[in-house]
């Protein structure tokens, strides 16, 4: 009779841990580029800007690994300046037509797993975001916490597109690519 109470106690507990997303399996973090293989976020906008200027049209191809080391930059700088975020351990993916998020994010229950993935299209000249699935832990996320940021984000891509048609973005293999041209 002890045997099968254990029995249904570790039960118990491996089912409660699989809830809270105890097992499940975590991305492998992208390769982090070399100062020389690849230039920066920053310097790869700016690049495509110089493009877009001289000849009117530009293929941006911006890496899953140059968003994550911009995304650790802008945390530590936050952190530096005394503003810390309730978010760490951010990884970005480019995977299956979409841009895949995982993070841990700090809650009045403790640490959490977050991920989010969004869709990006083009169309009309401009380029659109739509969240298709969002967890914090185990449950969906709330809309409430999701949308300021894809507002934020959405308003940035539109003062983006008041200069510039964008005609295709693609998303594959660990690469955003983005096709673009001057209005």
């Amino acid at each position: 009779m002890k045997t099968f109470g254990r029995i249904l106690t570790l039960a118990a507990w491996m089912l409660l841990l699989s809830a809270c997303g105890w097992f499940r399996p975590r991305p492998t973090p992208p390769p982090k580029p070399t100062p020389t293989a690849m230039p920066s976020f920053k310097e790869a906008l700016r690049q495509a800007e110089q493009e877009l200027r001289t000849q009117g049209t530009v293929t941006l191809r911006l890496h899953e690994s140059q968003i994550n080391q911009a995304i650790e930059r802008l945390l530590a700088q936050q952190s530096s300046s005394g503003q810390t975020l309730p978010v760490h351990n951010v990884r970005v993916y480019f995977r299956d037509g979409q841009i895949q998020m995982y993070a841990q994010v700090d809650t009045d229950l403790g640490t959490m797993d977050a991920y989010v993935a969004l869709s990006v299209y083009a169309q009309n000249g401009k380029v659109y975001v739509q969240v298709q699935k969002a967890t914090l832990g185990p449950l969906p996320m709330p809309g409430s916490m999701l949308d300021p940021w894809v507002e934020k984000l959405q308003a940035y891509l539109e003062q983006w597109s008041q200069h510039y048609y964008v005609e295709e973005v693609q998303i594959q293999d660990g690469w955003l690519l983005l096709k673009a041209r001057v209005r």
